[in-house]
């Protein structure tokens, strides 16, 4: 299925972006590296690109293909020493078994963005362990964009309600109570040019309950969505 995207979707997007640096606390002047699928060839810049570029002054970025070879990426990221990762969950495990068997870190995180993939509990514990940062995840598709966020405050997943509806049903198309896991259906309430209603993205999540920081966005996941979306 092709999506097609329109000037308001890309500007709720990097809204999204925007609400995600703000409510970990990166740092805007670090430097950062992030391995996707979607970079084809490596290369640098001497900003993050926008849409953080657009509304304030950044460090360099390094960009990297997802399907580069572990040891190699573990060379590029020792030489430009990042401070903010944003990366899959399978590469992650990947690099942190390969650093781990050279010794310490041979640079120091402070953040991992990890997206795109289930981020399993045991992967998380072990990554902030090694690397000593926090780990942050975000639930993401190429049809939706930016989904769900992970509060910074208690872990759940909080829906971007202002742009999504998302629902966690059940068998019978009802929605979970809180605890049950159920299958995940979107509805884009900003794309106009490929109307996506109650579409079943093919994952499932537990469904949350209220979240101790306070923010209102509804519903929430009380855990890593499982399934196949990717990171848009």
């Amino acid at each position: 299925m092709v999506t097609l995207r329109t000037e308001v979707t890309s500007l709720v997007w990097r809204a999204m972006t925007m609400r995600d640096h703000l409510w970990h606390g990166r740092d805007f002047t670090t430097p950062m590296a992030v391995i996707r699928a979607d970079i084809k060839k490596p290369v640098r810049l001497e900003s993050w690109g926008p849409p953080t570029s657009l509304l304030t002054r950044t460090g360099p970025s390094l960009g990297l293909p997802n399907a580069t070879d572990i040891g190699e990426l573990g060379q590029a990221l020792t030489q430009f020493r990042p401070e903010i990762l944003i990366v899959y969950p399978g590469v992650l495990a990947g690099l942190t078994q390969h650093f781990r068997a050279a010794g310490p870190p041979p640079f120091a995180l402070s953040h991992i963005r990890t997206i795109g993939e289930t981020l399993t509990a045991e992967l998380r514990e072990d990554a902030a362990s090694f690397w000593g940062a926090k780990v942050e995840d975000a639930y993401s598709s190429q049809e939706f964009g930016y989904i769900a966020l992970q509060c910074p405050v208690s872990g759940l997943y909080h829906a971007m309600a202002e742009s999504h509806l998302v629902e966690v049903i059940d068998a019978e198309g009802e929605s979970c109570n809180e605890g049950a896991i159920g299958r995940v259906v979107v509805t884009d309430l900003c794309n106009f040019a490929t109307p996506l209603i109650r579409y079943e993205i093919g994952d499932h999540a537990e469904a949350g309950g209220a979240c101790s920081c306070g923010r209102g966005l509804q519903p929430r996941c009380g855990g890593s969505p499982a399934g196949s979306a990717t990171s848009s």
